[in-house]
């Protein structure tokens, strides 16, 4: 490894190092209290389980670990232990992933960081998507399944040793728990390999790439379809899609859906790292290996990105008529990274076989360009929420608000919870509110989770 790698992976670490350090101030809201509240319920897990499959919704793979929630099996310290491990989780997949297909130890270690800096930097809502244990439950930990069953197809593909046919298997069993925590996972992962399993079959007679890959795209297919119903059809989701009474409004929902993912694609590719780093990308693709996967057609995969975030604000506004939280935008947006880079690396090798002149410049520059990166990503976007917050020292005040409020609510359950004074911008998901009916407050009193 060259002084400059060296020194790029060590900016990266330090600018990662306030996301990871929050998970120290990261703390219990809303639904996490209601899980709490249920998974303390003295009865079987099964019986636990069921109740939410059959009377909530068909996230089966979010059940398990919501079923079990960290506050009411370890407290807080478990709680803010299990978001770390997500986001230690999340680079690990990440870079799995990334070195299964470029085959470079340091290249991926640093894709794999600047990846993970600008999910956290312009993900749309932080707070929900990293920081919460109900909102990592239900998409964050999908997002990594799927991406390590990706790693483990690619190393199946590869592999010539004895442990290809447990490579398989446990690929098979990442897809099946990959959908098991949100109907959008469950609308797009059997979407991707129906797309797959039909370029397969279209080129499989001319590739013998094609020709051994179609068997298993197909069978993931298939698995993939049976996972999908066995959430989407869940008896719970009849119950919960019943409490919203503007959905299922086709128009509307295909119309809304069109503005958000402009807005958001716009949002993520306007931005100063975003351009230079795709233009990094542009002028540096054809170092990687020559790999079927790197030559992919790039068009397809800019369908394939467009079709990802449509499909995450499209299936909210028609279950529920409203795009509400960004917890289905975070979601996609992980993908959206993954799916820019290929397309960028793709449109590369198929158009600049030699350097143009307007790329120089990144070439001979690339330590610059990427460090310039990584500095306006620290300032910027949730990074500069973050310096904020703790420039103020709010993350402080926040957590002494949070645990006197709490320990008055333990003391005196008959009292109306007040909403918090401080909440960093980073952390504001949903709060109490001076109705004693709330949902909210009243899953709080139930709970009784005393926390320290």
């Amino acid at each position: 490894m060259r002084r400059k790698e060296l020194l790029l992976i060590i900016l990266l670490l330090v600018a990662l190092a306030p996301y990871f350090f929050l998970c120290l101030y990261a703390l219990p809201f809303a639904d996490d209290f209601c899980y709490a509240w249920t998974s303390a319920d003295r009865v079987s897990f099964a019986h636990r389980f069921l109740r939410q499959y059959l009377g909530w919704s068909g996230r089966y793979s979010a059940h398990v670990l919501l079923c079990n929630h960290p506050l009411a099996l370890g407290g807080l310290q478990l709680y803010q232990s299990a978001i770390l491990a997500s986001l230690v989780a999340t680079l690990g997949a990440i870079f799995f992933l990334v070195y299964r297909t470029i085959r470079k130890v340091w290249v991926s270690i640093i894709a794999s960081l600047v990846m993970l800096l600008f999910y956290l930097t312009f993900m749309p809502q932080l707070a929900e998507g990293v920081y919460w244990f109900t909102g990592i439950s239900n998409y964050q930990l999908s997002n990594v399944s799927f991406i390590l069953h990706l790693a483990l197809f690619l190393l199946w593909l590869d592999s010539r040793s004895s442990l290809r046919f447990i490579f398989y298997i446990m690929a098979s069993l990442l897809l099946i728990i990959s959908i098991g925590f949100n109907e959008v996972g469950a609308a797009l992962i059997p979407a991707y390999y129906l797309m797959a399993v039909i370029v397969l079959h279209r080129f499989k007679v001319h590739s013998p790439l094609a020709q051994k890959t179609y068997p298993a795209v197909l069978t993931f297919f298939i698995i993939a379809f049976i996972a999908s119903a066995f959430l989407i059809f869940a008896p719970g989701n009849l119950v919960r899609g019943n409490k919203f009474h503007a959905n299922f409004h086709m128009l509307h929902s295909l119309f809304y859906a069109s503005l958000q993912t402009v807005r958001f694609i716009g949002t993520w590719l306007l931005t100063l790292p975003a351009i230079a780093l795709s233009l990094f990308v542009l002028s540096e693709a054809n170092r990687l290996p020559d790999t079927p996967i790197l030559r992919f057609n790039y068009w397809f995969i800019l369908l394939l990105l467009i079709f990802t975030v449509y499909m995450s604000a499209f299936m909210p506004y028609l279950t529920t008529g409203i795009l509400g939280q960004h917890r289905t935008i975070n979601y996609s947006f992980f993908y959206f990274i993954i799916l820019w880079v290929w397309m960028l690396i793709s449109f590369s090798k198929e158009h600049l076989e030699y350097k143009r002149a307007s790329l120089n410049f990144i070439s001979v520059n690339p330590f610059s360009i990427i460090a310039v990166c990584i500095v306006a990503m620290v300032f910027t976007g949730n990074g500069g929420r973050v310096l904020r917050d703790l420039r103020k020292d709010n993350f402080t005040t926040y957590r002494k608000e949070f645990m006197a409020r709490q320990d008055n609510v333990i003391r005196h359950p008959e009292i109306v919870i007040p909403a918090l004074k401080t909440v960093p911008e980073c952390f504001i998901i949903v709060d109490a509110r001076g109705d004693s009916t709330w949902w909210v407050n009243q899953c709080m009193k139930y709970s009784k989770i005393e926390i320290k």
